[in-house]
């Protein structure tokens, strides 16, 4: 994360415990969906460098997935929608391309229905927009940790 683990001082202390574990594979992983917290930032492109050049052959760096959802299959396009954001949140644009065989009137409407009736909300991290089921807390971002 951004400002926490991504410095210098941070990687070498990391490899320094990878060193004296010894594992058979890390991962350096980023977050994809919205942190729970708004001050959670992604690495930068230097963080992530900086990264592999410390860690070396110790550490996998594995890049946010890319897919889409097939939601083409299902009916009721409100409970498509709730059923996905529920189980995993999803940026807006994923949102967007899952929903391609309804027109975006549809979905507008679908998605307003899920925000008015409070089934879902609207998250946004480092200018990303999220949609996530109602009941997962997500600091509301009056504060961030630079």
């Amino acid at each position: 994360m951004r400002g926490l683990n991504d410095t210098e001082e941070a990687l070498r202390e990391i490899a320094d415990w990878l060193i004296k574990i010894q594992p058979d594979e890390v991962h350096v992983v980023q977050p994809t969906r919205p942190p729970a917290e708004a001050w959670v930032r992604p690495p930068t492109d230097d963080g992530l460098l900086r990264a592999r050049d410390i860690l070396g052959d110790a550490a996998q760096i594995v890049l946010p997935a890319k897919g889409t959802f097939d939601l083409s299959g299902d009916e009721d396009l409100l409970e498509a929608i709730a059923g996905v954001i529920t189980r995993h949140p999803m940026r807006e644009s994923e949102l967007a391309t899952a929903l391609e065989d309804w027109s975006q009137g549809e979905v507008r409407e679908m998605l307003k229905v899920l925000a008015d009736s409070g089934r879902a909300q609207v998250v946004t991290r480092e200018g990303v927009r999220f949609w996530s089921a109602s009941e997962a807390y997500y600091d509301p971002g009056n504060h961030r940790k630079d």
